[in-house]
């Protein structure tokens, strides 16, 4: 595995990155490197954060202190994780990735911008959705709130910009794409992303012993489907069909 660049960002918090990498190779290697050090359990380690070009590592500085053989906590854990890289194989194994299948209605109400959206494109609408659904997306984070998937690549057919004023609140469950990528909002809450349909799987509960439907590395595949299958009780629009 490749040794990512270090960049000590405060007294507890570490920065990891690969230089010169593609979009794709960047997407792989981040993803393995979360899950050897997920795999690796340190001691000292608060909380490790995957973003989709970078990783956090949150570490107690007290106790990563007289963990080595410099006056530095900062050097200690970096000794450290790249002594553990060393030692795995080229090609880490990550954990089973899942393949969650998304049903969303696309556009009207559901997906305020799509028509919009698909006209600047120079797309009818029906385009528009063939291409978004024929994708099969990779998780590439959780953020900005809890459940929030950043999924990606989007098809550069509908690459387009974050709204230029964000809405004060979006739809529980939207469907939105921005520079690059596709999210579902987990709740109601402020978003400058091109609204384009909506599910009714829930991404984020409190109530789930996992608390978000997706992990990074899972795949996702969307679905159009009509209104009235959304309107269903959750847990009834997934079936063979999809």
């Amino acid at each position: 595995m490749e040794i990512p660049l270090f960049t000590n960002v405060s007294d507890k918090f570490l920065l990891m990155e690969f230089d010169g990498a593609s979009k794709s190779e960047t997407t792989d290697k981040i993803t393995q490197l979360y899950y050897l050090l997920k795999s690796l359990e340190l001691r000292g380690v608060l909380d490790i954060i995957p973003a989709v070009s970078s990783i956090g590592v949150f570490y107690d500085p007290i106790y990563w202190i007289k963990q080595g053989p410099y006056r530095s906590s900062a050097k200690n854990i970096v000794e450290c994780i790249v002594a553990e890289i060393k030692t795995i194989s080229p090609v880490f194994s990550i954990p089973k990735k899942k393949r969650l299948v998304i049903p969303v209605v696309y556009g009207g109400e559901y997906g305020e911008d799509l028509e919009d959206l698909a006209k600047q494109l120079n797309l009818n609408p029906k385009e528009f959705i063939k291409i978004h659904v024929q994708e099969v997306y990779r998780v590439l984070m959780i953020g900005f709130v809890p459940g929030f998937p950043y999924l990606g690549p989007l098809p550069l057919r509908l690459n387009c910009s974050r709204k230029s004023t964000p809405r004060a609140r979006v739809p529980t469950g939207s469907v939105a794409i921005a520079a690059g990528m596709t999210g579902i909002y987990p709740g109601p809450y402020p978003g400058g992303w091109n609204l384009i349909g909506r599910t009714n799987i829930s991404m984020f509960s409190l109530t789930d012993p996992q608390l978000c439907k997706l992990k990074v590395g899972d795949e996702v595949r969307f679905v159009s489907i009509a209104e009235s299958e959304f309107k269903r009780p959750r847990g009834e629009l997934i079936d063979n069909r999809y």
